[in-house]
């Protein structure tokens, strides 16, 4: 079933994913979530909890998500800083995220072997 108007505003989607994604881009300021292990993005809370259960039940308990959720989440907020990979674009919520960064390492490595 398709809600008829935002709860928040006037706007008026035409499917409920369409009604997600205005809510997410006009009435939150959590834009996204970065998994802290790998820099993967996802847009939902439950997504990023899926993804930290799939991807990494080596290095997380699974009940450990749910209570120790900050740990491995970094929320991007509209006002969030971020820091941008100069050779791919890539942006990342935190300096050691990008060090990390396959393409940092690149470019670490060509600023040290010049």
């Amino acid at each position: 079933m398709v809600p008829s108007q935002c709860p928040q505003c006037d706007f008026r989607p035409s499917s409920a994913s369409q009604l997600t994604h205005h809510v997410r881009a006009h009435h939150t300021s959590i834009q996204a979530y970065i998994c802290l292990l790998c820099a993967y993005k996802g847009y939902s809370a439950r997504g990023i909890k899926s993804h930290l259960k799939n991807a990494h039940a080596d290095e997380v308990d699974g009940s450990a998500v749910e209570t120790r959720f900050t740990d491995y989440v970094f929320p991007i907020t509209t006002d969030a800083k971020l820091f941008p990979c100069e050779r791919c674009n890539l942006s990342f919520p935190t300096k050691e995220l990008i060090q990390r960064h396959s393409c940092a390492e690149v470019n670490l490595k060509s600023t040290i072997e010049n």
